[in-house]
């Protein structure tokens, strides 16, 4: 007999649209589009670059999560969800690079691509995956 393999399928989902949403262009600035990984300056490090890095850190992570069975893993893969989502709040709020915090006085809805979009659906789609626990 085979076991059968719950998966997390609507956590999945919502998870690697987060990670899809980063890679993908997520602001227009000007004529540049910028997606998440514009961000992220190692050269440059500071609180930008962590906040990057935690959004699409956290959600990979909540990717790997669900093929991996590691005890208290709900608990992690809420972790590594939250955690992406404060780096994207913390990250929208201190960022100077590319103009941002002047795109967000104007209105963050104007500026906003394909990406952003994905990644908050992704991250309301992880969330009611995370407490459906489906």
């Amino acid at each position: 007999m085979s076991k059968k393999v719950k998966l997390p399928l609507i956590y999945l989902i919502g998870m690697a649209l987060v990670v899809v949403g980063f890679i993908v262009p997520m602001f227009k600035l000007g004529p540049f589009e910028s997606n998440g990984f514009d961000f992220i300056d190692f050269d440059n490090f500071g609180l930008g670059t962590i906040c990057a890095l935690l959004i699409f850190i956290g959600a990979l992570c909540g990717v790997v999560l669900c093929f991996v069975n590691v005890s208290n893993g709900e608990l992690l893969k809420l972790v590594v969800l939250l955690v992406s989502i404060a780096g994207f709040v913390v990250l929208a709020i201190s960022s100077q690079k590319n103009g941002l915090n002047r795109f967000l006085a104007k209105g963050l809805f104007k500026t906003a691509y394909v990406g952003f979009y994905m990644m908050i659906a992704g991250w309301v789609i992880a969330l009611a995956g995370y407490f459906t626990k489906k």
